[in-house]
């Protein structure tokens, strides 16, 4: 679920890249880079295997004056090694047809065969990327036009992908290309800044800089940007359309609230979800319980949740810092990045204990997804509010219910997300106890908590629907357990 942001035609493209980086930090913390075109020289390219942040501190030793457009993008490796200069976007490649910087937010279930065919026909390949494989197979296009060259890759690449490439033709003409597969499965968006455009993965990144959205990028659609203006051309052909698979963990958990993903507003979408969630299990809520949130992915599902209840959200937990624990690739370093982003608000914790000393706290979540990150959250509550009622003289522990707002993940998904099925990382599939039912008091056994509920997968479906979009346009894959465009689990 990488980030992808570029602009063409516009003063100090270097800041503004930056910035929309800075806004799409929780698309990626496993490596940053840039490209600049358009300057005193060709390009200007540099990358991180970290974040934006470390690629500032190498950016500011350059000089980064009198360029004119660029690519920029953040990672979440979901393919080959995940701290990897070599694997830190943009990628670049020279070739017949010109010289060309690839930054792309997708993946591909295919990488393995797909990179040992493209060694069998004597490609070498410097990285351990499935992003590698679109420029490989421009290489070996056999045609000098850069576009041409573009399509080919891009149909040659059995995978999900929304990229943009910072190019020079063998004219020596620069150009921004963005372009979406032909299942829309991940986002990416145009806008207008002042004379020049802007591409990025989210409109939230727009912010950052002024710009002004015009329209999706189209799936299938591959979009020239250059002096001359726009150019829009399909990828496919003429009569290659659809069926869409826009991932709805976008809309779940990935994408910011404050963003729009496939026409939805994702904070919208994520307070019906909340309100199916409040209809499924407010009867189980009494007056004197607490009701909160885990910041700040389920703040929006904790109002739906509440606004339909008709009763009040507390706030318990502070976030103090923007990692995303899902998005580590290491569970020592997800811990770290657990302590160092949660704070829990430890006096008004001992208010409402003082109150009612046996008070039910009820936690609504986005998703479970290994589980890791939840157990620690409840251990860490269940410490503060011990202590609290040991000295009131209690010797009870306190009550804790968790609530997923979203249905149980189920599969794994290639297309992006990266997470392992039964046989890996996921928690539910552990718990199964017949298609989409999980073992929900098992799972709260795991959890160390009292009760755990899931939303239902029907009611995922209901959410997409209410907002007027057709589930037959959107991957659900991960709560599924199956992948619908390839069937490759």
């Amino acid at each position: 679920m990488c980030g992808v942001a570029a602009v063409f035609n516009v003063a100090d493209p270097c800041r503004k890249i930056i910035d929309m980086l800075n806004g799409l930090p929780h698309r990626g913390e496993n490596g940053a880079g840039i490209v600049l075109g358009g300057g005193p020289q060709d390009f200007l390219w540099e990358r991180s295997e970290l974040t934006v942040t470390n690629l500032e501190d190498i950016l500011d030793g350059k000089d980064s004056r009198g360029y004119s457009c660029g690519v920029g993008h953040i990672r979440y490796g979901t393919a080959g090694d995940r701290r990897s200069i070599d694997n830190a976007h943009p990628l670049m490649a020279k070739m017949s047809c010109g010289q060309v910087y690839l930054a792309q937010n997708g993946d591909s279930p295919f990488m393995d065969e797909d990179r040992q065919a493209l060694a069998e026909k004597g490609q070498v390949l410097w990285t351990s990327s499935d992003s590698e494989i679109i420029l490989q197979n421009m290489s070996i296009s056999g045609t000098d036009d850069l576009i041409k060259s573009v399509k080919h890759g891009l149909c040659a690449y059995r995978g999900t992908y929304a990229i943009a490439m910072l190019v020079k033709d063998n004219q020596g003409v620069i150009k921004l290309i963005a372009a979406r597969d032909r299942y829309g499965n991940r986002p990416l968006k145009l806008a207008k800044v002042g004379s020049g455009y802007a591409v990025a993965s989210e409109d939230v990144a727009f912010e950052k800089i002024g710009a002004e959205y015009i329209r999706d990028i189209a799936p299938g659609e591959i979009l020239i940007i250059s002096n001359e203006g726009l150019q829009t051309e399909l990828i496919y052909g003429e009569n290659v359309f659809g069926p869409l698979y826009q991932c709805v963990y976008e809309l779940v958990y990935f994408s910011d609230p404050t963003s729009k993903i496939f026409g939805v507003q994702v904070s919208g979408f994520r307070e019906i979800l909340g309100s199916l969630l409040a209809k499924q299990y407010g009867h189980l809520i009494s007056p004197h319980d607490v009701v909160t949130y885990i910041p700040d992915s389920a703040k929006f599902y904790g109002e739906g949740f509440c606004n339909t209840l008709n009763r009040r959200l507390d706030t318990i937990i502070l976030r103090t810092h923007a990692t995303r624990s899902f998005i580590q690739e290491k569970q020592v370093i997800r811990e770290d990045a657990l302590r160092r982003k949660l704070n829990f608000m430890k006096h008004g914790i001992e208010e409402i204990l003082t109150r009612n000393p046996f008070t039910r706290f009820w936690f609504v979540d986005d998703s479970i997804v290994r589980g890791n990150v939840s157990r620690k959250i409840i251990s860490a509550f269940k410490k503060i509010a011990g202590k609290i009622l040991k000295s009131m003289g209690y010797t009870h522990d306190v009550w804790v219910g968790w609530l997923s707002a979203a249905p149980a993940l189920l599969g794994p998904c290639q297309k992006g997300i990266d997470m392992p099925g039964k046989e890996g990382k996921l928690v539910a599939p552990q718990f199964l106890k017949s298609g989409f039912d999980v073992d929900t008091e098992s799972m709260a056994k795991y959890l160390d908590c009292n009760f755990v509920g899931y939303s239902r997968l029907t009611d995922l479906y209901d959410a997409v629907r209410f907002l007027g979009k057709r589930t037959e346009d959107y991957c659900f894959g991960c709560f599924e357990n199956r992948d619908p465009i390839w069937n490759k689990w």
